[in-house]
């Protein structure tokens, strides 16, 4: 029943030394969203001697999220014993990585579908108008605003004026002096 982590461990953990390492403890930082998973992981281990390989969050007093990778492998072989020997690796870093990189891949999935609906409105859009509508209807749906707009500078009369806009993928009239 006893545990012993290392120096590295107790900083993942965000414990001090003086603690005494428990399985309570690590399931006091789990994310709630991923308690029930590492129980039912350590539970396994524990009654098995299976080893563990899997991935799961922490969540921090300070609100912050650590994703953790751990590997248990059980080293007491054929005995009645279990023992685990093992390695928890923060992978934070890489998740966030891995989101940002989801988030960009994202990102440029709309700006290819934007360039395809502009390329097929500007061969059968009627007059250049309609093409700004349907792209600002584009933008507006892509960047999920509520209100997109286009605004140009009336230099005869010195201020901005709005060329075209839509409000909740309508379109909504434009000043008709303009």
């Amino acid at each position: 029943g006893e545990i012993t982590w290392s120096e590295e461990s107790y900083r993942v953990m965000g414990y001090s030394q003086s603690v005494t390492a428990t399985v309570d403890l690590i399931l006091q930082r789990c994310h709630p969203d991923d308690l029930a998973l590492v129980q039912k992981t350590v539970a396994r281990s524990a009654n098995e001697g299976a080893n563990m390989d899997f991935e799961h969050r922490l969540l921090m007093p300070d609100g912050s999220i650590k994703h953790l990778h751990v590997v248990l492998q059980n080293v007491a072989f054929g005995s009645r014993e279990i023992e685990f020997v093992g390695a928890v690796s923060d992978i934070t870093e890489r998740k966030q990585a891995q989101e940002a990189l989801r988030r960009s891949e994202q990102v440029a999935r709309g700006q290819v579908e934007a360039l395809v609906q502009c390329l097929d409105v500007l061969v059968t859009a009627p007059g250049p108008e309609e093409f700004i509508v349907h792209m600002l209807s584009t933008m507006g749906r892509l960047l999920e605003a509520r209100w997109v707009a286009l605004w140009l500078l009336d230099e005869t009369r010195d201020c901005m004026v709005v060329k075209a806009a839509i409000r909740e993928g309508i379109p909504v009239a434009a000043d008709p002096d303009n």
